[in-house]
């Protein structure tokens, strides 16, 4: 049976000197069984105004896993 999960992924924009060039870096950051968990999880991360995620941008992405 397949299920539905839904992934927080963000990402961070890198200056990379050789070539000078913006590169979009991402990383999966949680996982959640429902879309309602996932959105609470990054409007508690953005209200949390950490440093680590300046200039980053959050995205929701559903996934489908196999029992």
């Amino acid at each position: 049976m397949n299920k539905s999960v839904y992934i927080v992924t963000k990402t961070l924009p890198l200056q990379v000197k050789n070539p000078n060039a913006i590169v979009d870096f991402k990383t999966n950051e949680a996982v959640f069984k429902t879309e309602d968990a996932a959105k609470s999880y990054v409007e508690a991360r953005m209200a949390h105004k950490d440093r680590d995620d300046y200039g980053c941008t959050f995205q929701i992405e559903p996934w489908m896993v196999q029992d």
